[in-house]
């Protein structure tokens, strides 16, 4: 910095620090700013602001993923399905062997026997109060017996339909039949296998993860943003996916991940998921991005400063240079796309000379 320019530069310092007040910084007369050497730019057209080549993965909402379990412990006998089948629901998907479902059975018996019983006996003493033999505390009695024998009854066969054993089985069972120790898991809705975590011979326990089947009539992405470029993103922008599928952000999240700095962006797909897969990894744009307007304006890299955490351009107006606050879309090499309220087409921004006015204009705010 040649002698000139340093006295002009302490000068105008000096001018704004005696202007200013507890408030914004006064603007800069345009006499001094180019004392400074501050040249301005016409802002060219607005434009939809997009952010470009960002990386999303294609998942399944929370809401349309199931999970098969294993009802009971025993051998996998056989697997019926693969992942990306399509699949029915009650479509058999494994076949276990599990001697637990003799002792399921046996269980069956003895609820079955007690609610027959706690029945006999309620039958007996309504007719035995009828006749005045005994009082209406032993119907009572009976009567409470009867209900939970009942529901014993009730929650055993509940389970076995958990395990998977049908009506007709169960029906045999209580007939004393015998019936084969193997139970069928079958799918729970109509959809598609995304994973399968056992193989045939394997032993699992009760409650081990099986298969997991989603519904796919609706899909979602999960799109990673730099951090810095959250601002700028706002519930309802569209997402384009490869130009195969349009999506529309519902969540932003609110943390950043500490290994790569980013911020995850939930979507729903809105068009085109027929030709999406669930996994896929995708690059995707979002477009009209700020929520305010959405639109964006291009401007050289140096016209762009960073003062107390946020982004400013220097506007011309007739009172002077004034730091405006901008959002960054996107920063380039070369150029940035910025977005801000105040900003308008054809308005003059500074495009040198900005590390002078910063330092004059923004020189108190933290850096």
């Amino acid at each position: 910095m040649n002698r000139v320019f340093l006295l002009a530069f302490v000068a105008v310092s000096a001018a704004v620090a005696a202007t200013a007040g507890a408030g914004d910084p006064q603007p800069l007369p345009m006499e001094q700013a180019r004392s400074l050497g501050v040249v301005t730019g016409a802002l060219g057209p607005a434009r939809p602001a997009t952010l470009e080549g960002l990386a999303a993965q294609v998942t399944v909402p929370n809401n349309r993923l199931y999970a098969v379990s294993a009802p009971l412990a025993g051998l996998v006998e056989h697997v019926a399905v693969a992942p990306g089948d399509a699949v029915r629901r009650g479509q058999a998907l494994a076949r276990l062997a599990s001697p637990d479902l003799a002792e399921v059975q046996r269980g069956l018996l003895q609820a079955d026997a007690q609610d027959r019983l706690a029945a006999e006996n309620l039958e007996r003493d309504r007719k035995l109060l009828a006749e005045g033999i005994v009082p209406q505390s032993r119907v009572g009695a009976s009567l409470s017996q009867a209900r939970e024998a009942r529901a014993a009854l009730s929650g055993r066969k509940q389970a076995l339909r958990l395990a998977g054993v049908d009506e007709a089985t169960i029906a045999r069972m209580l007939s004393g039949g015998a019936v084969a120790p193997v139970v069928t898991v079958t799918a729970p809705i109509d959809g598609v296998v995304l994973e399968q975590s056992v193989v045939a011979g394997q032993r699992v326990e009760p409650a081990a993860l099986l298969f997991r089947i989603a519904r796919t009539d609706q899909l979602a992405l999960e799109i990673r943003a730099p951090s810095e470029r959250v601002a700028a993103i706002a519930p309802g922008d569209e997402v384009d996916v490869d130009g195969r599928a349009q999506a529309k952000v519902v969540a932003i999240g609110a943390g950043v991940s500490p290994d790569n700095q980013t911020v995850l962006i939930r979507a729903t797909v809105t068009r085109g998921a027929q030709a999406l897969r669930v996994g896929e990894f995708v690059q995707v744009t979002l477009h009209h991005v700020g929520g305010r307007g959405g639109e964006g304006f291009s401007v050289p890299g140096g016209a762009v400063v960073r003062a107390g955490g946020r982004a400013y351009v220097f506007v011309e107006t007739e009172q002077g240079m004034r730091p405006e606050p901008v959002t960054v879309v996107s920063a380039g090499a070369t150029q940035s796309l910025v977005t801000g309220t105040a900003l308008r087409p054809g308005m003059r921004v500074a495009v040198e000379g900005t590390a002078a006015l910063k330092a004059a204009l923004l020189g108190g705010a933290a850096k």
